[in-house]
């Protein structure tokens, strides 16, 4: 029993002294720290890293109770201690940032007893209920003046648009901010609809493939990208999670039809998109995305452990445009992945 023992502690030691070594780099990361975890020295992580060991084995089932999400807004209202914009009078970003995500948090903590079926039905709903305020908002070619709904007019500046040549199309809203939160939205609510697909009840098969079909024309004319990608991603899983189900490949070949559809009908638009012209709109908007992503990963490197504290992103990257002398503003980068490294650590 000693032998077992010795051998364990023995082997904890040398897993705890070699990462102690090959962790110095981030040690010189830290901001500041007081003994005996002082930049110069690693004495006190060679007794730091044990307990780790010790608490991760502990909490490991505490850790899979899904109220402990609620560390996440914690750690982002801890933010404002070092957050980027702190020292310049502007702690409140981090604040608020943690406040909207507690909200979110406990949204999503509230609905867990809801059914599932319940909650991807209500998805589907709201996408056909939005989507056919978009699909409105295409035909128009302009806003619905509905409430909430955003003034759009493709001829205002910072307004989304697809241009090409002297035309300058609209890209639906819906009552989003952005087409690319409203494209969001429909992917989220289209991948939904696949269990009104894979239902026992007929009818609702067929409705189910109404809707997605409604639901991918609607994704299709928003020319998000990203939500593209997602959904394609998502429902290549699906499609191979449920292959032999008939009704599944019915929504396949539904979506293919339409697909080529679009290409035929709005390739004139698509090829700008996908950076296949010279269009300056979309040209700047590579280049906008290219430049945020690198401010992204300038601050990830620069604050790898704890990062720039929450909602402080934009101000990051203003100052980084600063430097560099470019005159523009910062916003977020299109990336939520770098987004939440950059700002969290």
């Amino acid at each position: 029993m000693l032998k077992v023992f010795l051998r364990g502690y023995v082997g904890l030691v040398c897993i705890t002294a070699a990462l102690s070594l090959l962790l110095i780099p981030v040690w010189y990361r830290l901001p500041s720290a007081s003994p005996p975890f002082s930049r110069h020295y690693f004495t006190g992580f060679t007794l730091f890293i044990p307990l780790c060991f010790t608490v991760i084995l502990t909490w490991r089932t505490l850790f899979k109770n899904p109220t402990m999400i609620i560390l996440l807004p914690l750690w982002a209202l801890m933010s404002y201690e070092w957050a980027f914009m702190r020292p310049n009078g502007y702690p409140q970003l981090a604040q608020n940032a943690a406040a909207q995500m507690a909200f979110a948090v406990l949204f999503a903590l509230g609905v867990r007893r809801i059914s599932p079926s319940f909650i991807l039905s209500v998805l589907v709903i709201g996408m056909l209920l939005h989507g056919s305020i978009g699909g409105l908002q295409i035909a128009q070619q302009s806003s619905l003046g509905l409430p909430g709904e955003f003034y759009l007019d493709p001829q205002l500046p910072r307004i989304s648009v697809i241009q090409s040549a002297d035309t300058r199309w609209l890209r639906p809203y819906g009552l989003a901010s952005h087409p690319n939160v409203f494209a969001g939205y429909i992917a989220v609510g289209l991948l939904a609809s696949y269990a009104w697909i894979l239902s026992e009840n007929r009818c609702l098969k067929w409705l189910g493939l109404l809707v997605f079909s409604f639901g991918l024309w609607i994704l299709l004319l928003t020319f998000s990208r990203g939500a593209w990608l997602g959904f394609v991603m998502g429902a290549v899983f699906i499609t191979w999670r449920w292959r032999k189900n008939h009704y599944v490949w019915v929504a396949f070949t539904s979506a293919l039809i339409l697909g080529i559809c679009f290409i035929l009908l709005y390739y004139h638009l698509l090829l700008p998109r996908l950076g296949a012209s010279t269009e300056a709109i979309e040209q700047r908007s590579i280049d906008d995305r290219s430049i945020l992503i690198d401010a992204a990963l300038d601050a990830i490197q620069h604050n790898l452990l704890l990062g720039v504290g929450a909602g402080n992103f934009d101000w990051y990257a203003a100052y980084y445009f600063f430097d560099l002398g470019l005159d523009r503003k910062g916003e977020n980068v299109h990336n939520v992945y770098l987004l939440v490294q950059a700002e969290l650590g």
